[in-house]
C-alpha cells in the first residue's frame, strides 16, 4: 500500500470549517433574504438548514419553491421531489412540483405524479395539475391522449381552465386566431397564467405577428429566466423583426450552457453572418450541421459563409447536399451554378443552368438574397433542452464562481470550471472562498506548483495564515514531501495549537515515518478536543491497527455515534468497517435504522443489500434494492444490484426486465448488454442471446472473450459445430489457456479424442502450460493414456493435495487402473468437501460397485442424479448397480432413458441391456 493512502483518507473534506447557526436561524435568514430578493444567499441559507435537518419537509419545499421562483427548475424539481416523499400534502405541493417536473423536460414524470390510482387530488388543484399532465403528453408526441385531457378539463366549471383547454383544442385545426381569442381569456392571477403566456406566444409566432409574441416571452423569461425553449422562441421573434443585436442576448444565454446545442448555433450563425462576422457565421453554422441540424437553409448559410472566406470547394460541399431543395432558394443556385462551373463540373451545373444565367457581379447579390431567404424562410423550432447546469450566466462574479465550481464535478468539463474560477479570481483576488476551490482542484489534479501560488496570498493576512499553512502542509504530505509538510504544520500550530486540520496532518507525517505511537498520543489529544472530528476517527483505526489495539478506536467511534445518532458519516464509516469484517449482523444494525426515502449515496444501498444476503434474507435484499432503483430509476449501480440479487434467486424474468428498462435509456451500455446476455444464457434462452449476440455493435462482436460467450451459447443451442468456430476465432486472435481447453474438449467430444488431444498438445508446446492445462490434459489421458494421466494427477495432488477436481478425476483413474480401495481414499476426501457434486457422487458409487458394495452405492448414484437429471454416465453407472442388486426392471428404465449418442457410452447401453 502506498504511504499516501494516509494522506488520501483526509482529501477535501479536511478543509470545511466547523458550523455555528441552528438550522431554524438559517431558515429564519433565508426568509429575510428571500423579502430582500436576495435569493442566492437565501438558497444558501436553506441548504445549511436541510443539511443539519435533511428531514425537515419544510425547509425543501421552502428550497425547491425558491428554486423555482429563481427560475432554476433542475434544482425545484430534485428538491419539491423530495419534500414530496417526506410527506409535504399535494395542496401544499402538487402544482409547482408538476410544473418544475414540465419545465425540467421531465414528462413521464409528471404522468407518474399524483395519479389518480395513488393519490385523490381536491379540485381545482386536480384539474391544474391534469392540465400540466396534458401539455407533457403533447410534449411526448401522445396528442390523442393530451386531447382526451383537454377535453375533459373543458367541462370543468373554472372558467380560465375551461379557456386554456378549448385552446388547445382549436389548434391541430390550425385555428389559431380563435386559439389566441380563447387562451386570452386565462388572467394573470390564474395558476396556469405561465403556461398561458407560452401558448398564447406559440400562436402569435405561427400567426406571424412576431412583435406580440417578443412581449409574452419577455413576459414568460420573467418568471421563467431558465425556460430554454422560450429564450429560442424570443431570438427567432426577434430576428424576424431585424433585431438582431437584441436576439443575441437569448442565444449567447443558450450557448453559454450548451455550446454545442444544434439550433441555437444555426441563429447565431444568421447574426454573425447578418455582422459580416463570416468566421464567426461559419463556425456556429457548422456546428449546427455537425449536432444534427442539416436543413436547407442551414446548408445555404453555410454555403454562403465559406464562399465570403473564399472556401469555395466547402461551399460547393454544402450546396450539393441540398441540390434537389435549390429551386427554394433561387440565389442560392445561381451560386451552386457558378461554383459548379468554377469546380469543372460542367455536366452538373449544365442541368442545373436550364436558361439560368450568372455574372461574376452578380454574387454579393446573390449572398444578400439568400441570406435573406434563409432569414425569413425558416420556420423550424428547436426541440425544448434540458438545463444541465444549475446557473449559465457569465455576467457576474458569483455567476462564474458557482458556474465554475459545477463544472469541476462534470466529466469532461473540468478544464471549462477552472476557467471560470480563474477569471472569478482575478475579477476579484479577495475571493478567499473560490481560491479554496481552485486550490483543491488543483491539488486534485496534482498541478502543486500552482497550489503554492494561491497559498501565498493567504499567508499574507493574519485571519487566513492558517489555512495556508494547513494547505501547503497537506500539499507537501501529498507529494510525500515530509520535511516540508512538518515545517508547515509547526507554523501552523505556532498560530493555533488546537487546530484539528494541522494536528490531524502531524498524525500523518508521524504515520508515514512509521511513529505509530507518537501518531497515536497526538490523534487522542485531538479526539479529547474534537471527539465527533471524522477524519481523526478514521484515522486512529489505521494508527490502532498498527498498535493492535484497533477495538479502542472503535469504543470510540460508537461512543460518539450513541451520543450523536444522526452523525450519518460516522454511522456509515462504521458500518462499512463491519461490513469489511464480515461482521453483517452490525452492518445492518447500523444501515437499517436510517429511513431509505431520503438521499443516500450507493455504498448503502449495497451494503445493506448484500448484508441482508449474507444473513440468509433474500427477500429484504430484493426489497431494499428494488427500493434504491424505484429511488433512481436511472441509477445503473442501483439496476445492477437488484439484477444480481434476482438472479441468486433465480427470477430470471424480472431481471431481464430491469436490464431491458436501463437499455431503452442506454442502448449501447456493453455492461448492460453482457449482463442481458449472461441472464439469458443462464435461463437457457439460447435463442434469444443469440439475437443479442448477433446484434451486438462489431467492435464487440470481435472481442474474443464475446466469441467465447457466442461459442457456448451455439453449443448450449445444439450448434457444436459452429460454437468451435467461434471457439476458433477467437483463439487466433488470443490464445489463453481457458480457450485452448474449450477447444481441445469440443474436438474430443465431436470429433475424436486424439484431435482434443493433439491440440492442447500443441497449445502446450507453443504457449506453455499451468497447473489447469496440466489437469485437463490429464482428465483427456484418462482414456488414452491413464498411465501418463496419474503421473500428473499425482504431480498435481502434491502441490494441491486439497483440488476437487485433482482428487475426484485421480480416484477415477485408480478406479479404472483396478485400484478401487486406493480410489476410495481420494474419494472419500472429495465427497467430504463436495457432498453435492454430481460427479463426487457418481465417482464415490462407481467405486463402491467396485467394491462389491453395490446397495451401498445405490444413494450416491441417486444423489448424483437428482442434481444432475441428464447424466447419463450416472446413469448407466446406477444402471450397473441395479442389475447386480436383482433391480432389473428399474435398471430397464434408467437404460432407456439414456440418450447419449457418444460411442463410449452408447457401446455400454448395449452391454448393459444384453445382461437384463
Amino acid at each position: 500500500m502506498k504511504k499516501t493512502t494516509i494522506a488520501a483518507a483526509i482529501m477535501l473534506s479536511l478543509l470545511t470549517a466547523c458550523g455555528g447557526k441552528e438550522a431554524t436561524e438559517h431558515y429564519s435568514d433565508a426568509q429575510k433574504y428571500i423579502e430582500l430578493k436576495q435569493y442566492n444567499a437565501a438558497i444558501i441559507e436553506l441548504k445549511s438548514a436541510i443539511q443539519q435537518e435533511p428531514e425537515n419537509s419544510q425547509y425543501r419545499l421552502a428550497l425547491g419553491n425558491l428554486y423555482l421562483e429563481s427560475g432554476n427548475v433542475i434544482s425545484a424539481q430534485k428538491e419539491l421531489l423530495r419534500a414530496k416523499e417526506s410527506g409535504i400534502p399535494p395542496e401544499q405541493i402538487a402544482l409547482d412540483l408538476v410544473r418544475a417536473s414540465y419545465l425540467s423536460n421531465l414528462h413521464e414524470e409528471v404522468l407518474s405524479l399524483y395519479t389518480e390510482d395513488d393519490t385523490v387530488l381536491t379540485e381545482p388543484l386536480n384539474s391544474y395539475v391534469k392540465t400540466i399532465r396534458a401539455l407533457s403528453e403533447l410534449e411526448l408526441g401522445a396528442t390523442d391522449k393530451a386531447l382526451t385531457l383537454f377535453n375533459e378539463l373543458a367541462v370543468t366549471e373554472y372558467a380560465d381552465i375551461v379557456s386554456f383547454a378549448q385552446s388547445n383544442m382549436l389548434i391541430p385545426a390550425g385555428q389559431y386566431q380563435d386559439a389566441l381569442e380563447k387562451s386570452n381569456a386565462v388572467p394573470a392571477s390564474s395558476p396556469i397564467y405561465q403556461e398561458a403566456l407560452n401558448l398564447r406566444a406559440n400562436l402569435h409566432l405561427l400567426l406571424q405577428q412576431f412583435d406580440k409574441a417578443e412581449t409574452l416571452l419577455t413576459e414568460l423569461l420573467s418568471v421563467q429566466p431558465q425556460n430554454l425553449r422560450a429564450h429560442l422562441l424570443a431570438a427567432q421573434a426577434k430576428i424576424k423583426q431585424q433585431k438582431l443585436a437584441e436576439s443575441a442576448v437569448h442565444i449567447d444565454m443558450i450557448l453559454s450552457a450548451f455550446p454545442e446545442h444544434a439550433y441555437a448555433n444555426y441563429l447565431k450563425a444568421i447574426t454573425e453572418f447578418e455582422a459580416k462576422n463570416f468566421i464567426s457565421a461559419k463556425e456556429h453554422i457548422e456546428k449546427a450541421i455537425k449536432n444534427g441540424y442539416r436543413s436547407a437553409p442551414a446548408r445555404v448559410i453555410a454555403a454562403l459563409s465559406a464562399y465570403q472566406l473564399d472556401q469555395e470547394s466547402q461551399a460547393l460541399h454544402h450546396l450539393t447536399a441540398i441540390e434537389q431543395q435549390l429551386d427554394a432558394f433561387p440565389d442560392a443556385k445561381k451560386l451552386y451554378i457558378g461554383l459548379q462551373l468554377k469546380a469543372g463540373n460542367t455536366v452538373d451545373a449544365g442541368e442545373l443552368l436550364q436558361g439560368s444565367d450568372i455574372a461574376a457581379n452578380d454574387l454579393k447579390l446573390v449572398a444578400s438574397t439568400a441570406f435573406n431567404l434563409v432569414k425569413q424562410g425558416s420556420s423550424d423550432v428547436a426541440q425544448q433542452l434540458i438545463a444541465k447546469y444549475e446557473n449559465a450566466g457569465y455576467d457576474d462574479l458569483e455567476s462564474l464562481t458557482t458556474l465554475g465550481t459545477l463544472k469541476l464535478g462534470i466529466k469532461g468539463q473540468e478544464a471549462a470550471g477552472l476557467n471560470d474560477l480563474e477569471l472569478a479570481l482575478q475579477m476579484d483576488p479577495s475571493q478567499d472562498r473560490t481560491r479554496l476551490v481552485l486550490a483543491s482542484s488543483y491539488l486534485r489534479m496534482q498541478e502543486y506548483a500552482k497550489v503554492d501560488a494561491l497559498v501565498d496570498e493567504w499567508l499574507k493576512k493574519p485571519e487566513t495564515a492558517i489555512a495556508g499553512h494547513n494547505m501547503k502542509a497537506y500539499s507537501a504530505v501529498l507529494q510525500q514531501k515530509m520535511p516540508e509538510a512538518e515545517a508547515s504544520i509547526k507554523q501552523s500550530l505556532a498560530l493555533d495549537p488546537d487546530n484539528a486540520l494541522a494536528n490531524l496532518l502531524l498524525a500523518s507525517v508521524m504515520a508515514y515515518n512509521k511513529e505509530y505511537q507518537k501518531a497515536d498520543t497526538v490523534l487522542n489529544q485531538l479526539l479529547k478536543t474534537h471527539p465527533a472530528y471524522l477524519p481523526a476517527i478514521t484515522q486512529s483505526f489505521y494508527i490502532s491497527r498498527q498498535l493492535n489495539k484497533e477495538s479502542d478506536a472503535l469504543k470510540h467511534a460508537e461512543s460518539v455515534l450513541e451520543k450523536s445518532a444522526d452523525n450519518y458519516p460516522l454511522r456509515i464509516f462504521l458500518a462499512r468497517y463491519h461490513y469489511l469484517n464480515k461482521r453483517f449482523d452490525e452492518t445492518l444494525k447500523l444501515l437499517s435504522a436510517i429511513d431509505t426515502a431520503q438521499q443516500l449515496p450507493p455504498a448503502h444501498w449495497i451494503m445493506l443489500a448484500d448484508s441482508y444476503l449474507r444473513q440468509n434474507n433474500p427477500r429484504e435484499a430484493s426489497r431494499t434494492a428494488q427500493k434504491w432503483l424505484q429511488l433512481n430509476p436511472n441509477d445503473i449501480r442501483a439496476a445492477m444490484t437488484y439484477v444480481e440479487i434476482l438472479r441468486k434467486q433465480n427470477n430470471f424474468g424480472e431481471a431481464i426486465k430491469v436490464i431491458d428498462q436501463q437499455l431503452f435509456r442506454k442502448p449501447d451500455n456493453e455492461m448492460l448488454l453482457l449482463t442481458k446476455l449472461k441472464l439469458l444464457t443462464e435461463n437457457k434462452q439460447f435463442d434469444t442471446a443469440l439475437e443479442l449476440l448477433n446484434q451486438l455493435p462489431e467492435s464487440l462482436k470481435s472481442r474474443p472473450d464475446i466469441l467465447i460467450t457466442k461459442g457456448k451459447v451455439q453449443l448450449n443451442n445444439g450448434q457444436r459445430s459452429a460454437g468451435l468456430n467461434d471457439f476458433l476465432k477467437s483463439y487466433e486472435a488470443a490464445p489463453e489457456h481457458s480457450t485452448a481447453m474449450l477447444i481441445a474438449d469440443n474436438y474430443s467430444k465431436d470429433y475424436s479424442l486424439r484431435q482434443g488431444v493433439e491440440f492442447i498438445e500443441n497449445h502446450m508446446k507453443t504457449h506453455g502450460t499451468n497447473d489447469s492445462v496440466d489437469a485437463f490434459y490429464a482428465a483427456l489421458l484418462i482414456q488414452s493414456d491413464p498411465k501418463s494421466a496419474m503421473d500428473i494427477y499425482q504431480r498435481l495432488l502434491t502441490k494441491s493435495p486439497d483440488n476437487l477436481i485433482l482428487l475426484n478425476n485421480y480416484a477415477w483413474l485408480l478406479l479404472n487402473n483396478n485400484k478401487p480401495k486406493d480410489a476410495l481414499t481420494y474419494a472419500e476426501k472429495a465427497l467430504q468437501q463436495a457432498g453435492e457434486n454430481p460427479n463426487v457422487n457418481d465417482t464415490y458409487g462407481s467405486i463402491l460397485v467396485k467394491l462389491n458394495r453395490a446397495s451401498d452405492a445405490i444413494p450416491f448414484f441417486e444423489k448424483a442424479l437428482q442434481l444432475k437429471p441428464d447424466y447419463d454416465e450416472a446413469k448407466l453407472n446406477y444402471a450397473e448397480a441395479l442389475i447386480l442388486t436383482d433391480d432389473k426392471s428399474q435398471a430397464a428404465k434408467l437404460l432407456q432413458s439414456v440418450n447419449s449418442d457418444e460411442p463410449r457410452l452408447t457401446q455400454r447401453k448395449l452391454t448393459l441391456t444384453q445382461k437384463l
